[in-house]
């Protein structure tokens, strides 16, 4: 598996507000799903958007795709200066949860999330919030 930088945005470029690297999760010479890497800090990704976020297509979920992805996410941050990566997720999204608590985050609460966001705006209403501490 490796991950393939596809797009690298500016702060204001990114939906995030924050720069951000887009890859394609890629197994075999196939994507088979994604990863974004907000590469800073802000009150919304450390608060509900966290810095990581992945999916993986229908097909290819259930063989650990997500987990791997995330860790080999996890040196390209470093390398980007962050020493704190938060990671969100809906309270029912099981593998979600299991795929981060599996890269070795804490859980830390859940949240409401505030209205005008584009998560409230597309109907969401909590994130589960976890932390992961880099190692240098």
């Amino acid at each position: 598996m490796k991950l393939v930088l596809q797009k690298s945005l500016t702060a204001g470029e990114s939906p995030w507000g924050v720069a951000a690297e887009l890859y394609d999760i890629v197994v075999d010479g196939q994507a088979v799903g994604n990863l974004n890497l907000r590469t800073e800090d802000s009150p919304s990704i450390i608060g509900f958007a966290g810095h990581i976020g992945y999916g993986v297509e229908e097909p290819h979920r259930g063989h650990g795709y997500a987990l791997q992805a995330c860790r080999l996410a996890l040196p390209i941050a470093r390398d980007r200066g962050l020493k704190t990566i938060w990671i969100s997720c809906n309270p029912d999204n099981e593998p979600s949860i299991r795929t981060i608590e599996r890269l070795g985050a804490a859980y830390v609460d859940t949240i409401e999330l505030p209205p005008g966001n584009r998560y409230y705006d597309r109907g969401e209403r909590q994130k589960r919030r976890y932390r992961l501490n880099l190692k240098y």
